[in-house]
């Protein structure tokens, strides 16, 4: 029985190490092994949804995702994206922040960050973030565009000039996934 309960530990150690296996937190701070195949599903359709424009239904996968995982930065990212796109931009960069938490060089967080902020009449503050963002992922083509029109709007038009031809620049990068 020992043995068993040690080959187990240890299959599970390796599909933990190998991303196989998620884990969550315990409100007591322990860690233990997330229902990984129903939560990655689950994250995926979330995804599959947002892919068609069904955005309600992807931000309800989304939290659905995020009640199992709190700690889901994918979920967390995709939901501050929406909220941005809705206007709640609030909203998104508290999701965006809680990632951040995780993730401090998140690229996509930050944009989404940067982007709210920018939107909610901080364009000064959305600078940081932005810059980030472009220093983390230098083909984060949607943080180069938004920086870009921060510095228009704000009259900074040599800055806006230069981001606009690192945007230029970085269009002609392959896409590495």
């Amino acid at each position: 029985m020992k043995l068993h309960r040690l080959a187990g530990g240890l299959w599970l150690a390796l599909l933990l190490t190998i991303g196989l296996v998620s884990t969550t937190e315990a409100s007591d701070g322990t860690r233990a092994p997330a229902q990984s195949y129903g939560l990655s599903s689950a994250l995926e359709r979330a995804l599959e949804l947002k892919r068609a424009w069904r955005y309600a239904e992807a931000l309800e996968g989304f939290a659905d995702v995020l009640d199992v995982s709190p700690r889901n930065v994918k979920a967390l990212v995709e939901s501050a994206y929406i909220h941005n796109l809705h206007g709640r931009h609030g909203k998104a960069m508290e999701m965006a922040n809680r990632a951040l938490q995780m993730e401090s060089r998140n690229s996509q967080a930050l944009e989404e960050l940067g982007y709210g902020l920018w939107k909610s009449r901080k364009p000064r503050e959305a600078i940081g973030p932005l810059q980030l963002a472009v220093k983390n992922d230098p083909r984060n083509l949607a943080a180069l565009r938004w920086l870009k029109d921060v510095y228009e709007e704000l009259n900074e038009f040599e800055m806006a000039r230069d981001v606009q031809r690192l945007l230029e620049i970085a269009e002609l990068l392959p896409r590495i996934e």
